[in-house]
């Protein structure tokens, strides 16, 4: 028998095709060999057998969320993780008024809501209060600028350079200053716009305070529009002032802005008179739903 003839070009092919089907072979014996003598094991879902009685395990003492505890602040700050207290930025004063979630009652005072007293309160609104000043605009560039601010207290508008005195609210203009801010326009592109600045001094206690143009100023104080059966015409009232309704007197207590209530106590002077109906000693405002 003659073998047949192998090109030296086809050799190369040749011998790696023997090589790939003895490795082929050894590797088809020894895994036979491996598997006839390894016990046979079940792979698949595994049927679990249930207890008589499951029971949670345990949660250890350092993972339960510790209660809310009182602030050094006083009780009133008492927040967990999802009460966060109310926060709102002073451009006045550049600080910011942290305002509690809630005002528990003192110990020992009944509070009742306002709808029940029959005293006919209202509270129409609880908002803050605006600066007596504001700033408006400007006049002229920055070699020569004046502002212009309306002034709540006066109903004035006055046009005041730099290092002008302001008699109320008793301010000094330290500074005007022209600065460019960028303002989103509804359903357009962002622009550039240039605003002016002031930088204001209280003589008496040193205090600066900043306003800008275009937003709103406020002082530290909340106020309440409140109105009553016997004046029906709404007012403004603060914190510690008192209101006269049918020959008693009451004092506006706390002021919250969210959610806007106002507490109210009675103040009580000498023995009630049997022949007027009970008036609760404290209860609440709420506005409108």
């Amino acid at each position: 028998m003659r073998l047949p003839h192998i090109s030296p070009r086809a050799l190369p092919v040749v011998l790696a095709a023997m090589i790939f089907v003895i490795s082929a072979a050894a590797y088809g014996w020894r895994w036979n060999r491996e598997t006839d003598s390894a016990p046979r094991i079940h792979v698949g879902p595994q049927l679990a057998t249930a207890a008589d009685t499951v029971s949670p395990p345990p949660v250890p003492a350092s993972a339960r969320w510790p209660a809310p505890v009182a602030q050094a602040r006083g009780t009133l700050w008492r927040f967990g993780l999802f009460t966060p207290p109310e926060i709102h930025f002073d451009r006045v004063h550049g600080n910011f008024t942290i305002i509690p979630p809630e005002v528990p009652t003192e110990e020992g005072l009944t509070t009742v809501p306002a709808e029940d007293t029959g005293l006919g309160f209202k509270l129409h609104a609880v908002q803050r209060e605006p600066y007596p000043l504001q700033l408006v605009g400007y006049i002229g560039d920055a070699s020569d600028l004046l502002g212009t601010f309306e002034n709540t207290v006066t109903g004035e508008t006055l046009v005041l350079r730099q290092g002008a005195r302001i008699e109320v609210p008793g301010l000094v203009l330290e500074r005007l200053v022209l600065v460019r801010e960028a303002t989103n326009l509804p359903e357009s592109m962002t622009v550039r716009e240039t605003k002016i600045r002031a930088e204001l001094r209280e003589p008496g206690s040193g205090q600066r305070l900043t306003l800008e143009q275009g937003a709103i100023a406020y002082t530290g104080r909340l106020q309440a529009v409140i109105s009553t059966a016997a004046d029906p015409s709404a007012r403004v009232c603060f914190e510690g002032e008192a209101i006269t309704e049918r020959g008693n007197r009451f004092r506006i207590e706390k002021i919250r802005l969210a959610p806007p209530s106002v507490d109210v106590t009675k103040d009580v002077s000498g023995e009630p008179d049997p022949s007027r109906p009970p008036v609760p000693t404290a209860f609440t405002l709420h506005t409108p739903r």
